[in-house]
């Protein structure tokens, strides 16, 4: 079991509640979880995005009730979600921080990963620990240099 982040007056906030949002998914069963970091990016509505997926309307409700718990008990101020009727896409919203509990197809369709492709990503394993790896942005850059060059082999 990973280990509980607690935010504390010198850490940052946005990242650490990000990570709390990702741990409680993680604690759901939630699977494909995914933090993605936009501090860098103007027109981003959040600091964070938080991902995840789940198999069934019951554990979208599942692991959103978990993780709107644990963002009311470390947030500064309580998130607001919205998307309980129908539990395909719940969202909750802490401002800094916005963590999306979604089915497959919504997921597979909606392509968010994609949309934010300039983001750092940060991937928690199936171990619950936090994997960093290269925006997507870069992903592509660094391919294209690599076909340019004419090295095909991946």
């Amino acid at each position: 079991m990973p280990p509980k982040i607690k935010i504390t007056k010198n850490s940052e906030a946005g990242l650490g509640l990000a990570r709390v949002a990702a741990l409680a998914a993680f604690e759901k069963k939630a699977s494909d979880i995914l933090i993605i970091d936009l501090t860098k990016i103007e027109s981003a509505p959040a600091d964070y995005f938080v991902l995840c997926t789940c198999n069934s309307t019951t554990h979208v409700q599942s692991a959103a009730s978990a993780i709107e718990t644990a963002c009311r008990i470390e947030a500064t101020q309580p998130p607001r979600s919205e998307g309980w009727e129908a539990l395909e896409w719940v969202l909750v919203d802490c401002f800094d921080v916005v963590v999306h509990v979604m089915s497959a197809a919504p997921r597979d369709f909606y392509k968010i990963e994609k949309l934010w492709g300039d983001g750092k990503f940060i991937h928690l394993d199936e171990k619950g620990s936090f994997v960093a790896e290269k925006p997507v942005a870069e992903k592509k850059a660094a391919r294209t240099k690599k076909i340019e060059k004419g090295d095909t082999e991946e």
